[in-house]
């Protein structure tokens, strides 16, 4: 684990909250077109890479997993993600996506908490 992962781990959700707020204003411009899209995505990643979750994963795909583990802060996490812009019920759709293309393996059989 790297310097900068382990940084943000110890921060823990003040850091997932702040770099969320950072990064909100390119994802609610992710939905104007495919490159926006494209780059949301991105920046979603990057936003999760930087607060400790897996590269591969958008932040609101993590914050799923992480409400599915039972994880301190997960489900504000989720209601902030959902609340802001996005519609409800985006993070566990984001969740569903990653499985079905293998981008993060599955926490539950059934998907519920």
């Amino acid at each position: 684990m790297g310097a900068l992962s382990r940084f943000v781990e110890g921060m823990g959700l003040a850091a997932g909250l702040v770099a969320g707020a950072v990064a909100l204003p390119f994802i609610l411009a992710a939905n104007r077109s495919t490159y926006a899209d494209e780059t949301g995505s991105c920046a979603s990643c990057l936003l999760n890479a930087l607060t400790g979750g897996p590269r591969r994963a958008t932040f609101s795909a993590w914050s799923w997993e992480l409400r599915l583990r039972g994880k301190r802060g997960a489900a504000l996490r989720v209601r902030a993600v959902d609340g802001f812009g996005l519609r409800p019920g985006h993070c566990r759709d984001a969740y569903d996506y990653h499985v079905q293309q293998g981008l993060i393996r599955p926490a539950s059989i059934d998907g519920t908490a």
